[in-house]
């Protein structure tokens, strides 16, 4: 079976120059050579430069509490599990700990698909 190549009706080149720039509210899109040089990344990025201006000592101050009590959080765990292990539970230890792994998996996906199909930028908490 032979099989038929058909030439394009407008060359990529055409396409590129006729085409309506894509909605890019980040207004990455290139419309001169300048533009089209330099980096869309980076601190002059628009996104990253609402980012910065919403990151206030308040947020600072929440990610710094968040880590210490984590890692305090963590440092008890480990002392509670390190007093209480006993090695003719590793069966049962290791048989818990693969079903966290993959309860924590499917709960982590579940609130992603959630704020993926129904969160917005909006939400008055959870938003920006």
């Amino acid at each position: 079976m032979a099989s038929v190549v058909l030439t394009p009706v407008k060359t990529d080149e055409q396409i590129y120059n006729n085409s309506m720039l894509e909605d890019d509210p980040n207004d990455n899109s290139a419309t001169n050579e300048e533009e089209k040089t330099k980096p869309r990344w980076g601190p002059n990025h628009k996104g990253a430069m609402e980012l910065a201006s919403l990151y206030s000592k308040g947020k600072r101050s929440q990610e710094t509490l968040c880590i210490f009590f984590c890692t305090t959080l963590m440092v008890v765990n480990f002392i509670f599990m390190a007093i209480h292990f006993r090695i003719e539970k590793i069966t049962s230890i290791s048989l818990v700990a693969l079903g966290g792994i993959f309860t924590a998996d499917f709960a982590s996906g579940l609130v992603h698909w959630a704020a993926d199909t129904w969160g917005s930028v909006e939400l008055p908490i959870l938003g920006k």
